[in-house]
Order: C-alpha cells, then structure tokens, then sequence
C-alpha cells in the first residue's frame, strides 16, 4: 500500500457501494416475474427464520411487515446467486483497475 492508496475503512464502503450497487442492477433487470419467483425462492428457503427488523423505526416495520423481510431475503439470494468477491478478493482486484470499480457504482 502506498501513501495514495485509500485506508481499508475507506476501501471498505467502496466494496459495500460496489456490491450494492451490482445487485440493484441485477434487480432491475428482472422482470417481475422473476423478481416474485425469487422473492418465493427466498421466502421458503428461510421460512423457518424469525424476521429481522432490527434497526427498522417501528412505524416502518408496522406498516409493511413482511416486505422487509422479504426484499432483505431477495437481495441475499441475489448476491449469492452472483457471486460476488469478498472484500479481500475485491480490493486485489481494485488495487490492479480501480477504474473499473468507480465505472460500476450507481450515478457514475
């Protein structure tokens, strides 16, 4: 690492961006048929799970129960469906072609 590179907590919410912004991009390009069919997907394979709304402002859960859960579950199954790097796989990569990082971030 030289003095110009970013810290790792900097580097970090570059990967989180990163793989946030590869899974939206996945979800848009679904149709909604296969969002509901991925949505089920996930619903069924973790039915037995409790909801996780830890952090959600109670009126937010209050008003859409299941939604949350659902579309957290959708996005897990998403990401593993795409296989995205770990963070320590990421930043080789991103070390050799940050460029190609930045193009792929939602807004640029």
């Amino acid at each position: 690492m030289t003095s110009l590179d970013p810290p790792d907590e900097e580097l970090h919410l570059l990967y989180l961006e990163w793989c946030s912004t590869q899974v939206a991009r996945r979800f848009l390009e679904l149709s909604h048929d296969e969002v509901w069919e991925r949505s089920r997907s996930a619903a069924s394979a973790e039915s037995g799970s409790t909801p996780s709304s830890a952090g959600e402002p109670p009126e937010v859960v209050g008003r859409i129960p299941g939604y949350l859960e659902l579309v957290r579950k959708t996005t897990l199954l998403l990401a593993r469906e795409m296989n995205l790097p770990a963070f320590r796989e990421w930043k080789v990569e991103y070390a050799a072609n940050p460029g190609a990082f930045h193009a792929g971030r939602l807004g640029h």
